[in-house]
């Protein structure tokens, strides 16, 4: 199992404001949602936020924290999916590693350095 915590450290550290040149809003805004979604995921799984793990993290938990955003907190429709487009990213992002991995690069999971500076070379 992948332990969820150093890969949204990379996404929200290096990918979102280095890579992808995202602004301050909209760095503090993908940190926002994950910090939501993991207080509901470590609710739901009964495990610490730094413990959770990717594979928990499947479809039908983040349907139930979309629906509780609207319902539980009050969000809008348009709030909710503002935290979806920030899961879908996030999503893309260890998509990207895993194709990284499984194209003969060993420890791509555990050093996201390695595809930064593939990316770079790359021009990407």
């Amino acid at each position: 199992m992948i332990l969820i915590a150093p890969h949204i450290t990379a996404f929200l550290q290096q990918r979102l404001p280095i890579e992808r040149r995202a602004s301050p809003n909209t760095c503090d805004s993908y940190a926002h949602a994950f910090r939501l979604l993991f207080e509901y995921a470590s609710d739901c799984v009964k495990l610490p936020p730094s413990q959770l793990c990717l594979e928990q993290i499947d479809a039908s938990l983040i349907v139930n924290f979309l629906n509780h955003l609207e319902t539980t907190r009050g969000n809008s429709a348009g709030s909710r999916n503002i935290r979806l487009a920030a899961i879908k990213s996030f999503m893309h992002y260890m998509e990207r590693l895993r194709a990284f991995s499984e194209h003969g690069r060993k420890g791509a999971w555990d050093n996201v350095s390695e595809l930064t500076a593939a990316r770079k070379i790359r021009g990407q």
